[in-house]
C-alpha cells in the first residue's frame, strides 16, 4: 500500500521537476550593460553580519583620532576573485 501511494506521489510530482521555465529569467541579457569584477580585491570579514549598518560599503577614513572607524580597506587582506575564500587564505578556511 505505501509503495503504491509513494509510486502515486511521485507520478503526480514529476511534471512540476521536469517543466523547464518558458520565459528566462533575466529579460534579454546579451543587450544590458555589465561590469567585469574579476580582479584583486581588499576583503574585511564582518563577524558579527553589521555591515550595512556600520556602511563598510562607504570605505569612509577617520578624520581625527577619536573617529571611530575600525576599518581599513586599503591596510585588508586581498582576495582574488573569481575564486573561493577560503583556500584564498588559511584564517578563512573553516
Amino acid at each position: 500500500m505505501r509503495r503504491a501511494a509513494a509510486r502515486l506521489v511521485f507520478f503526480f510530482c514529476l511534471p512540476l521537476f521536469a517543466q523547464t521555465p518558458s520565459t528566462p529569467l533575466v529579460a534579454d541579457p546579451p543587450s544590458r550593460t555589465t561590469i567585469n569584477l574579476d580582479g584583486t580585491w581588499n576583503s574585511i570579514v564582518d563577524p558579527y553580519e553589521s555591515g550595512l549598518s556600520s556602511r563598510y560599503y562607504e570605505n569612509a577614513k577617520p578624520k581625527s583620532k577619536s573617529d571611530l572607524v575600525e576599518y581599513d580597506f586599503d591596510r585588508s587582506p586581498k582576495l582574488k576573485v573569481p575564486g573561493d575564500w577560503n583556500t584564498q587564505r588559511d584564517s578563512l578556511l573553516l
